[in-house]
């Protein structure tokens, strides 16, 4: 019984050890800008690892591979995605700003609104709301001081 339970202590070490070597490859290629390799690597890592306390970043750095890849239509759902499964993680708000940002490229603004709304609504006292009431305004054509909420918000409204 008891070299059982060494073993599956062991196993289980080299399986969380496999899991931070895929991540830091992960990362290593999104720094170095090979995108496609680092979703892979992303996705792999949140099969075997989606509870893990690093899940949330690569969810979110999933998506921003596929953003940066001009892959926005690919990276929204992705994107909600980090936001619907680590509601309370330090990277929802930011991807909920992505969301927004990635329908501003494809030319939706009215999606692009919503989601920035929503950052503004749920994170009101983020760099993440400041920044999304600056592109809500650019999404509806404000000049950059005539927003209803601008100085609460930015220094530049």
């Amino acid at each position: 019984m008891r070299g059982f339970l060494f073993f599956i202590l062991f196993a289980f070490s080299v399986f969380s050890q496999e899991g931070e070597n895929i991540l830091q490859k992960a990362e290593t290629n999104f720094k170095d800008k090979r995108f496609e390799e680092a979703i892979k690597l992303y996705q792999e890592y949140l099969t075997f690892w989606p509870e893990a306390k690093d899940a949330p970043k690569a969810q979110f750095q999933n998506a921003e591979s596929l953003f940066q890849l001009n892959r926005f239509k690919e990276a929204i759902p992705s994107f909600r995605k980090t936001a619907d499964l680590y509601p309370t993680s330090d990277y929802a708000s930011l991807a909920i700003l992505r969301i927004g940002d990635s329908y501003y490229r494809i030319g939706d603004n009215k999606n692009a609104i919503k989601a920035y709304e929503e950052v503004i609504k749920k994170t009101p006292e983020t760099k993440e709301a400041e920044e999304a009431l600056l592109y809500e305004c650019t999404c509806y054509k404000y000049p950059c001081n005539s927003h209803p909420q601008g100085g609460k918000y930015h220094p530049c409204l």
